[in-house]
């Protein structure tokens, strides 16, 4: 045991009714194991008026395997025997008397607390299974205390492993809400300031297209101007892109929207996958203005274009 248990009350309170393996699971935090967590099967006829759970004790001053005892009101291996098995009827006969017959009860009581302890062995396998399964179901839920759902979705997505834990996780969280992004500034705006946590606008441009110079030979008597062919240099094509600018962003975060970084594949993989299909975007981002270096004691490297200007 790592440390001292102090079992908190309201995993078996008055108005509580918790299953017995995902406390199981959730006070596996404080053991070196799940093995020092047992779980003991009462029977089965109190739990239509009972809770699943018993009580919550140590397991210190008895002979039963673990540090932990979670009893519970369930049937065990031993309820589904056929009677008479493990002990004789307890009134066998009406010459008895009243000692002779608490004494056979008393040895009866203990022949089943015998036989379920036999049994417990086979019992706990089965909760030990629900107990792993119910601890990864927590540790997936907490996403932020664990790393056990990024590294599923990392082998599927291959791209969060080029981020960092923190950028990966937030990633992770806005993953449910990226359908309602398709085509949809106002939630794309919102993806992406959550993402990156700065301010993110997205404006509307014309689509210029650059038309090659005319070349020899070219039979002008069919061609229609506006319509098979147009004048050489850019002209608006009547489509319209996304401006995306970032920003104000700090000057020593800038370099990770710079080309080829693994944030701005993440942000090229987004506009991939939730820009409608024929708008183009352009990216454009704020360098939020710092102090001006002259001196060598300026650490911080400069990007022409990103971080230093002319």
């Amino acid at each position: 045991m790592q440390e001292e248990l102090d079992i908190p009350r309201f995993i078996n309170h008055l108005h509580t009714d918790f299953k017995a393996e995902v406390v199981a699971a959730s006070l596996m935090q404080y053991f070196d194991s799940a093995e020092a967590i047992y779980i003991k099967r009462l029977g089965g006829s109190e739990r239509a008026a009972k809770k699943d759970i018993a009580r919550v004790r140590d397991g210190y001053f008895d002979s039963t395997p673990g540090e932990l005892v979670i009893e519970t009101h369930r049937d065990s291996i031993y309820d589904y025997m056929p009677e008479g098995i493990f002990h004789k009827p307890t009134l066998g006969g009406i010459h008895k008397s009243t000692e002779e017959i608490v004494s056979a009860i008393r040895k009866q009581r203990k022949q089943e607390a015998e036989s379920r302890m036999f049994f417990g062995p086979f019992e706990q396998e089965a909760a030990f299974t629900e107990m792993m399964a119910a601890h990864l179901e927590q540790r997936m839920d907490n996403k932020g205390m664990y790393d056990d759902l990024l590294n599923v979705l990392s082998d599927l997505w291959p791209l969060l492993q080029q981020l960092d834990k923190e950028n990966a996780k937030v990633f992770i969280y806005l993953l449910p809400f990226f359908y309602m992004t398709t085509g949809n500034k106002k939630w794309f705006v919102k993806t992406l300031q959550s993402l990156l946590g700065y301010p993110v606008t997205i404006q509307d441009v014309p689509n210029m297209e650059n038309v090659d110079h005319i070349k020899n030979q070219l039979s002008l008597q069919k061609k229609q101007l506006g319509i098979s062919t147009v004048l050489c240099g850019s002209h608006y094509d009547g489509n319209r892109n996304w401006e995306i600018t970032i920003g104000p962003v700090d000057s020593g975060a800038a370099h990770d929207f710079l080309p080829n970084s693994r944030l701005n594949k993440l942000l090229q993989a987004i506009y991939e996958s939730f820009v409608p299909e024929g708008v183009q975007v352009v990216q454009k981002m704020i360098i939020s203005p710092t102090a001006f270096f002259t001196g060598k004691n300026n650490t911080q490297p400069g990007y022409l274009g990103y971080t230093t200007f002319l």
